[in-house]
């Protein structure tokens, strides 16, 4: 699996390179109604610095191993408003039960260049844990920085990735919508209404969450929290948060024992 490739989900979309585990990944999720677990990274990148922003996350994605697929939006020269702040996506590979050998089927694309047995099949053990991916945020961060590359801001809808400048954390795992969400789909952009329209005809009713539902609309488990989640409500890196959490802990202990005498 670490060998890596430029690749297309489908006809008429943008290039992503990925190992082997990226589009049997995205096949997979595909086969599920994209209902299960779709946790991303979303870089955002001021249009105009987006070529020396991509060779910078790249040059990083494959030096340090990422599983996953790393993809240019389709439209990160001229995003929609409703999804700016989205211009480069990586994908965190996160197995589910029902991607069970012999549940999918894989598009002969998607396993070309595979090898033999479970390199046919996807597992737990390929998925990279929080602290692989923090560090790699964060040494990517200090290239982009390095390189000059202008952040449009975390988008709404997203949970800003620890203090990053440019990284946020979103499930992207589809869901039907609400009757609240319907009723308020008349008042949005016409943008944004043909986007989620195409959606619910495409997927069976299903489309990508609105930005007003929040980073994890599914309510699936985030593989970050505890982390992410907290040093974004305190405004810490993780490091902090460990000391934090000490303290609490000592408080606690403390309240306990002061009780018990």
């Amino acid at each position: 699996l670490r060998q890596y490739r430029l690749a297309r989900e489908a006809k008429g979309k943008p290039l992503m390179l990925c190992t082997a585990l990226g589009p049997r990944y995205r096949a997979a999720q595909a086969q599920r109604q994209r209902s299960t677990p779709d946790w991303k990274l979303h870089f955002s990148i001021v249009p105009e610095d987006l070529p020396k922003a991509w060779d910078a996350i790249a040059f990083f994605f494959v030096r340090r191993g990422c599983l996953s697929c790393l993809e240019l939006s389709q439209q990160a020269d001229n995003m929609p408003r409703f999804q700016r702040g989205r211009e480069i996506i990586v994908d965190v590979y996160r197995y589910h039960k029902r991607f069970r050998h012999g549940t999918c089927e894989f598009h002969e694309e998607a396993e070309s260049g595979a090898g033999k047995g479970e390199e046919h099949v996807l597992s737990p053990q390929y998925e990279q844990c929080a602290k692989f991916w923090r560090a790699w945020v964060e040494e990517v961060e200090k290239a982009l920085e390095a390189k000059g590359v202008r952040s449009r801001g975390i988008p709404a809808g997203s949970l800003r990735f620890g203090d990053s400048v440019f990284c946020s954390l979103r499930n992207e795992a589809f869901v039907e919508p609400s009757l609240r969400f319907m009723q308020k789909l008349s008042s949005l952009s016409a943008e944004e209404r043909d986007f989620h329209d195409k959606l619910l005809k495409t997927w069976a009713g299903r489309t990508l969450p609105s930005n007003d539902l929040g980073y994890n609309a599914k309510g699936d488990a985030d593989p970050f929290s505890g982390d992410v989640l907290f040093s974004s409500i305190w405004g810490l890196p993780p490091a902090g948060v460990a000391v934090v959490a000490l303290l609490l802990w000592a408080s606690l202990a403390f309240t306990v024992l002061t009780v018990l005498e």
